[in-house]
């Protein structure tokens, strides 16, 4: 197994295992990380969410109400603690 395979693989181990719901975008909204807290809160498949940009998923999302996309528009970090 390649080296950056195995550390992928076990980050997602580590985060499937805390309770904290991670939802990670990259620079173009898709998303690249999606943990099982965050499948549970928020009642998706995580294979749903991957790989897939906000708005495919989330129709009702958009700049103005999405967390995620508002951080990718005005490049400034929001934390959501629930």
């Amino acid at each position: 197994m390649e080296r950056d395979q195995l550390i992928a693989e076990n980050l997602n181990k580590i985060l499937d295992n805390i309770n904290e719901g991670i939802h990670v975008v990259n620079e173009v909204g898709k998303t690249i990380i999606y943990n099982k807290k965050m499948s549970e809160l928020e009642g998706m498949d995580k294979d749903i969410v991957l790989g897939k940009k906000i708005d495919e998923v989330f129709p009702s999302l958009n700049e103005e109400n999405s967390t995620l996309l508002l951080t990718l528009k005005n490049k400034e970090i929001i934390k959501i603690f629930y």
